[in-house]
């Protein structure tokens, strides 16, 4: 499951967009803070393009383009494929609203409308795992 998404600037891990948080876990907070820490160490170096990094029972994932780092939090279990297929759907559609305007933005969070509408994008109804029902 798709526990949280974050988008941040590449360069100096500006925070862009957020989605709203699947579940209302208390400890989400404490890996946001790990996530935005995770955005200051991506920017200005050379990063492979995808990466997947375990913090606990849970897998940060993302993906840098276009000037931008889309990451998003799962559980241990839910497969890699269906994150970064995920992250593609959401950076597609980001680059195509606002791709032209990352770099020039002052302020954090200012493409936040659409975060609130990136639930549209969570992966939850296409590929059930093993022994799970798939959502209709």
């Amino acid at each position: 499951m798709v526990r949280l998404t974050l988008i941040a600037r590449a360069s100096d891990g500006l925070p862009l967009a957020e989605g709203l948080d699947s579940d209302k876990d208390p400890e989400i907070d404490a890996y946001k803070q790990q996530a935005k820490a995770l955005f200051k160490r991506v920017g200005g170096s050379h990063q492979p393009p995808r990466v997947s990094l375990e913090s606990g029972p849970n897998v940060f994932h993302y993906l840098l383009e276009s000037g931008a780092c889309f990451l998003t939090l799962t559980e241990k279990g839910y497969p890699k494929k269906l994150a970064f297929q995920y992250l593609e759907e959401l950076a597609g559609e980001f680059s195509r609203l606002y791709g032209g305007q990352v770099e020039g933005v002052t302020r954090p969070y200012a493409f936040i409308k659409f975060g609130e509408g990136a639930g549209h994008f969570y992966p939850e109804n296409q590929e059930a795992l093993p022994g799970q029902p798939q959502l209709a």
